[in-house]
């Protein structure tokens, strides 16, 4: 089915993959950041992080990024939406990833008080899918096209993102191996003991011994999930406890 698209690709890029698992990861990744954004424009957080704060705290070397004046920074918002929306739907993609980059990482570079590690990523991502063909595959972009039959991927567009992902993961578990993490249990015993209302195990989240479970279990899974996920003897087994893990 793909044998038309494994003739174009030269050699240096890698083997020749399908499609499919790029496309997949290409509408998750846009529908999510289209709705974190539009989730900042209903809770009103736009003008309580851009434009209410009297003094914003610039990165080191980005002092020149600023609030945009007036109403301009939600059409930046908005914008940012629009493109994550494109980039789901495989419509001008390249554009639309460029674009989403830009105004996402500028929108994060405004204030370093906000920073969050899952917002670092997700312009890292953004940056990766200019270059990544994610489009070749269930994408309006090839429908208008009028391609009938969907190119394959080179394989290092694969692997840049498996790596990337690796890194998060392998990064957290080694952050987790400190004293205050393993051995007080903490802040899982602050963090947990406050969501005792949560269905089902949350009576037991004033326990110790689940604050414990909770942070040796998350150090130990950060580590070690990725090797369990690449080895395809494993992989199947990881599924039950990788939901459980984002799920909580």
């Amino acid at each position: 089915m793909i044998q038309m698209g494994i003739d174009r690709l030269p050699t240096y890029l890698g083997t020749p993959r399908s499609p499919y698992p790029l496309a997949i990861f290409r509408i998750a990744f846009g529908l999510l950041m289209f709705c974190s954004q539009i989730r900042f424009l209903a809770k009103g957080w736009v003008a309580d992080l851009y434009i209410d704060p009297p003094f914003h705290f610039p990165y080191r070397g980005f002092e020149w990024v600023q609030v945009l004046p007036g109403s301009w920074i939600y059409a930046l918002v908005i914008c940012c939406a629009l493109c994550a929306l494109l980039i789901a739907l495989g419509l001008i993609y390249r554009l639309a990833t460029i674009s989403f980059f830009l105004s996402f990482t500028y929108l994060e570079l405004i204030d370093k008080t906000w920073y969050l590690n899952h917002y670092y990523f997700n312009s890292l991502v953004g940056f990766l899918m200019i270059f990544i063909p994610a489009h070749r595959a269930w994408s309006l972009e090839y429908i208008i096209r009028g391609r009938k039959v969907p190119l394959a991927v080179p394989q290092w567009s694969l692997w840049i993102l498996q790596f990337q992902l690796g890194i998060v993961y392998v990064f957290a578990g080694i952050a987790k191996l400190k004293y205050d993490w393993l051995i007080k249990g903490e802040p899982m015993k602050t963090w947990l003991s406050a969501r005792t209302d949560f269905p089902l195990i949350g009576t037991y989240f004033d326990s110790d011994w689940m604050a414990y479970l909770f942070s040796w279990g998350g150090a130990l899974y950060d580590l070690f999930i990725v090797f369990f996920l690449l080895n395809r003897r494993t992989r199947r087994g990881c599924y039950f406890p990788f939901g459980c893990f984002h799920g909580l």
